[in-house]
């Protein structure tokens, strides 16, 4: 690599450069494959990510011919710190899917075999490099249950795996006796380590809080469990006076110090912090998370890490992403949107139509097309908080047209409750929805109005109806009844007495709880796809009320939701302009 600026400038810019920009550079250049090989520039490229907001592996996990397969994804935080990109990870590891994520460290992880637990590997995501760890023991010497902890001694940067393995005590499992093994990257055996004259109740959960040079637990007493990486030793680090109850904590860090997330409320998370290490009066109670600030059950949060700014990443119920800001104690919500054709991996992103800085509360995305013309066009209809009262609301309208630059402001005068599911039904050029009062909401791409259609009378009692399109016609599906779904459609757009009840399917007919079916689409032949429970596909023909379950999908996770979808070759990207590069 030729010179071009001083090797410390060059070091400063390639240092700030995220790994997948460097790893596209080392492929095209030899020397900058050599000159970001340095452990002098590694170890510098990894204190300035360090400090910036961390990445996340993911973990989707999915069941197939009775094994438990984790496929893991990879989710860089982009140049701006509300942005995320996200790619799956494929690591030439034999059986890799089957193998979980034990452990995290500068950028570094633990993978280990569920059942073949002896099975572990530390590799890189990024770079696809790994290392096959040696088994602590030999299966012959009847081993037990195994707690694997994995980090770094600070001050040497060398790497170590735990292994702590418990061994029945004369064959009997109810009485054990617990080794603990080291292993340092680099070295071809682990050392075993002097009995601590204990047995430690650890679980088999991968360890969180990597802090002070050393991996903590939460034991089956509740103590918490340290091992310091230089030392090679085992204490309990005292923690605060807790409420707990039947309840129990979490460890974590945050910005370098012992963290506690007491999960035990039904309505809030208090994080205490220890400020100085190993010393129980340090410990704080800095921030409490309520439920009613993330607005949903705090039961099914997951706080993952901290980020800058006093912000919080949490996963909730297993499905998605929360930023929260302790400070201000919101989450920190931004209207992302992509255009994309899965067929043929085109995208294209939406700019946002609010800033957050609006505080915009609830938005409904609606997309479409204009028959007539072609124009693809995307609807936003977003709740703003009346200033003194986060009760009364005010709605604005906003719609983009792929091609434009920025969106276009709609006067609405009404407050139309559309809560935030999508719109499953696009008839007649026209977005429809069903509102909280029970009404359906159109809104005409072409003249870019909304409108109430009107609707049979139904039978609902405390239930409601959904939407869909059968033969381009509006459609009602009456899930009201805990025994059958009639189905109705309107056979001329927008002519009450034309909504027609066609089909109704019973319960019996399916064999399956009928609260758990969704209908997807309308088939061919009158069939109808349906979802039942989220992890299975049904084909259920209406006119001899059979059903059939579609298996052998290849690559089906466990739960999954779906949408009705043609594949084509319709490209998101606008067509240009005469005159247009």
């Amino acid at each position: 690599m030729d010179p071009i600026f001083p090797e410390d400038i060059t070091s400063e810019i390639f240092s700030r450069l995220p790994v997948q920009s460097l790893l596209r550079a080392r492929s095209l250049c030899r020397g900058v494959r050599n000159f970001t090989s340095d452990p002098v520039f590694v170890d510098k490229h990894l204190k300035f990510w360090s400090q910036r907001n961390l990445n996340l592996i993911i973990t989707d996990n999915k069941c197939r011919e009775g094994n438990n397969l984790n496929t893991l994804y990879y989710v860089q935080n982009e140049e701006t710190s509300i942005q995320y990109s996200c790619r799956k990870v494929s690591l030439e590891i034999p059986n890799f899917q089957e193998f979980r994520v034990m452990g995290s460290c500068d950028g570094l992880i633990c993978l280990v075999h569920p059942t073949k637990r002896y099975e572990i590997y530390v590799c890189n995501p990024c770079t696809g490099k790994y290392i096959e760890v040696p088994p602590p023991v030999s299966m012959l010497d009847r081993p037990g249950d195994i707690v694997i902890g994995f980090g770094v001694v600070p001050m040497t940067k060398k790497y170590k795996v735990l292994a702590i393995v418990d061994f029945p005590l004369h064959g009997d499992f109810h009485h054990l006796q617990q080794k603990v093994f080291v292993y340092t990257l680099g070295d071809t055996t682990w050392i075993q380590l002097k009995d601590n004259g204990s047995v430690l109740r650890l679980g088999q959960s991968a360890c969180k809080a990597f802090a002070n040079g050393a991996l903590h637990w939460v034991s089956d007493a509740k103590l918490i469990v340290s091992f310091n990486m230089d030392t090679e030793e085992f204490s309990v680090i005292p923690r605060p006076e807790l409420e707990l109850g039947c309840g129990s904590f979490t460890l974590g860090a945050f910005q370098g110090k012992l963290m506690i997330l007491n999960t035990s409320f039904g309505d809030r998370i208090e994080i205490w912090v220890m400020k100085n290490y190993g010393v129980a009066e340090s410990w704080t109670r800095s921030f409490t998370v309520y439920e009613e600030d993330i607005g949903q059950n705090v039961r099914n949060v997951e706080i993952v890490c901290f980020l800058q700014d006093w912000e919080v990443l949490m996963v909730y119920d297993h499905r998605a992403l929360l930023r929260y800001n302790l400070q201000t104690a919101l989450v920190v919500e931004r209207c992302e949107i992509c255009i994309c054709n899965p067929c043929t991996g085109e995208h294209i992103k939406i700019p946002p139509p609010v800033s957050i800085e609006d505080i915009p509360g609830d938005i409904v995305i609606g997309f479409g097309v204009v028959p007539m013309t072609g124009k693809y066009k995307v609807l936003a209809i977003i709740d703003f908080p009346e200033p003194s009262n986060f009760i009364l609301l005010q709605q604005k309208v906003f719609v983009y047209t792929l091609g434009d630059s920025t969106w276009r402001f709609k006067d609405n005068t009404s407050v139309l409750r559309l809560g935030q599911s999508a719109c499953k039904a696009f008839v007649n050029g026209a977005l429809h929805w069903v509102s909280y009062s029970r009404q359906i909401v159109s809104f005409n791409m072409d003249t870019e109005e909304l409108d109430i259609i009107p609707h049979p009378q139904l039978e609902l009692g405390s239930g409601s109806f959904s939407l869909r399109a059968f033969q381009g016609k509006l459609l009602i599906l009456n899930t009201s009844f805990p025994d059958r779904i009639e189905i109705w459609v309107m056979n001329d757009y927008r002519v009450l007495e034309s909504w027609t009840r066609i089909f109704t399917i019973n319960e019996q007919q399916i064999r399956r709880n009928i609260r758990d079916v969704e209908i997807v689409c309308f088939l061919e032949d009158l069939e109808v796809l349906m979802v039942y429970d989220h992890r299975a596909l049904l084909r259920y023909n209406l006119q001899t009320a059979s059903v059939s379950e579609l298996s052998g999908i290849d690559g089906l996770p466990n739960r999954f939701d779906a949408v009705a979808h043609v594949g084509t070759l319709v490209s998101p990207q606008p067509l240009r302009r005469d005159g247009e590069m």
